[in-house]
């Protein structure tokens, strides 16, 4: 929420964080969300990355439409895929670094040596 937040501060146009379950299965606290919703963030639930499109430059972010299991606790995948029109993703994915995110067949790479993710509307994945 932090860095969608951060990125509607900046002035940026548009702010969509996507995120691959329901907003009741999210763990960010409410009030981080009702504040996001208020300061113009918009959410895309039930989407889970796939990869980022784009040649030369961000263009898209790809993602699996997700779905609710039948007894609503999980989720899965419904194969069916979409693309969302983006120039910029941030990638915010629990509160701590995570290399694996970066790095070869996943199209995701990192300007700096010891960047958590860095690619070239922003969104959040």
């Amino acid at each position: 929420m932090d860095a969608a937040r951060t990125c509607v501060r900046l002035g940026c146009e548009s702010v969509t964080v996507a995120y691959r379950r329901s907003q009741e299965q999210m763990p960010a606290l409410l009030s981080e969300y009702e504040e996001a919703r208020a300061e113009g963030v918009q959410f895309q639930w039930f989407a889970s990355p796939v990869g980022v499109e784009g040649k030369d430059k961000v263009e898209g972010f790809k993602y699996e439409v997700m779905a609710l299991n039948e007894d609503g606790a999980g989720i899965h995948g419904t194969g069916k895929f979409q693309v969302m029109p983006v120039d910029k993703i941030i990638i915010a994915a629990g509160h701590k670094p995570n290399a694996r995110l970066i790095g070869e067949g996943n199209n995701l790479k990192s300007r700096r040596k010891k960047a958590t993710s860095l690619l070239p509307k922003i969104h959040t994945v």
